[in-house]
């Protein structure tokens, strides 16, 4: 699961060096390195263990909403239902969407897309922050 927190300014970005959202700062030269609009760009805070070891609860995760169509071993953030999920994504052929964690504890599970209509992704994550 996962939260909102913040989403970044175009405004903020451009008008100083770094961009400051919920105490992250992030390069404007770093982002555009990456690719990515700060205007694309939201910070949600993980919640719960699915993640574990790679991501833990309270860590914040920068995610790319430009980027929605999902490529292996790459982690995502779904909107299931009305729960925000912070998981590996993988299209399958036939429009499957297998979704995966990093805990073993949470068993892998596969949605039909076509059959499906309460989930979507919100985006790519491209950044994680931990807290200790």
């Amino acid at each position: 699961s996962a939260s909102f927190v913040a989403e970044l300014d175009d405004t903020d970005a451009q008008q100083d060096e770094h961009a400051d959202i919920e105490g992250l700062s992030f390069s404007r030269k770093w982002l555009s390195r990456k690719g990515l609009s700060a205007s694309k760009l939201r910070v949600i805070e993980v919640v719960g263990e699915s993640m574990r070891p790679r991501l833990n609860e309270v860590d914040k995760v920068l995610v790319d909403t430009s980027d929605t169509l999902p490529r292996s071993g790459r982690v995502y953030v779904l909107m299931q239902g009305n729960e925000l999920l912070v998981k590996y994504c993988q299209l399958l052929p036939g429009d499957v969407l297998r979704v995966s964690s990093a805990n073993a504890d949470y068993p892998t599970y596969d949605i039909d897309l076509s059959k499906v209509h309460d989930v979507s992704i919100v985006g790519r994550v491209r950044a994680s922050a931990n807290e200790w």
